[in-house]
């Protein structure tokens, strides 16, 4: 079945340039994926102004275990990051997308 639901995103900021994107099934304090979800796909992207329009989120990756983290170079540090997330099912189905959070580079 086609994920309903969408994960919701927490941000950690372990070390300089680097973001671990934490995420389960939105409204629910559980790691468990929902039921017949593959993994989460990530959209994100260093933009200079705030967004709710998912299609500036230009870099896309897939992930199955939370969390993802993205590494950055010192020159992107201070700049802010935007992402979204949604789950896709075993069948490559893909479910409504999470609102857009942001962070600043570290």
């Amino acid at each position: 079945k086609v994920p309903k639901t969408y994960p919701e995103g927490e941000i950690v900021l372990p070390a300089p340039g680097v973001i671990e994107i934490h995420f389960h099934d939105f409204d629910s304090k559980s790691k468990a994926k929902p039921d017949g979800v593959h993994g989460a796909e990530i959209a994100w992207a260093i933009l200079d102004a705030p967004t709710d329009d998912w299609r500036l989120l230009t870099q896309s990756v897939f992930d199955t275990h939370t969390p993802y983290i993205l590494s950055f170079e010192g020159e992107n540090r201070g700049k802010k990051l935007y992402f979204a997330l949604r789950w896709e099912n075993t069948r490559g189905e893909k479910g409504p997308w999470s609102p857009i959070y942001d962070a600043i580079i570290p």
